[in-house]
């Protein structure tokens, strides 16, 4: 399991569960968007999904960790989990239709221009 300090409690975090096999946060960034994130315990894998307003599921993506020293791979894991959520929560944001039919895309406002979320 990992341990995040101050990042749930952040206001836009709304809801922090934690059970036998994960770990979800659910951020509110907006009024149109809802955005899970889901921390398996037994894995080094987080998952994102994205849902509109009306509970439809707009975007989905994962990330894993990989490599020799589990140590290692767990804080790396914190720090992207974290820089997410600081992202998602600081900056506005937009789902868009990807490159390829189906595929959508989220995206942050910053540095005054839209660019996908990288995690």
């Amino acid at each position: 399991m990992i341990e995040f300090d101050h990042t749930v409690n952040n206001n836009l975090v709304n809801e922090y569960i934690t059970d036998d096999c994960s770990q979800t946060l659910t951020i509110l960034p907006n009024e149109e968007l809802k955005i899970v994130v889901t921390v398996p315990h037994s894995i080094l894998e987080w998952y994102v999904d994205v849902f509109d307003r009306n509970g439809t599921k707009v975007y989905s993506n994962w990330r894993d960790h990989f490599g020799d020293v589990e140590a290692e791979l767990r804080s790396q894991m914190k720090e992207s989990i974290e820089g997410f959520i600081l992202a998602v929560t600081r900056h506005p944001l937009r789902v868009r239709e990807g490159s390829r039919p189906g595929q959508s895309v989220l995206q942050i406002y910053r540095n005054d221009e839209w660019t996908d979320v990288n995690y």
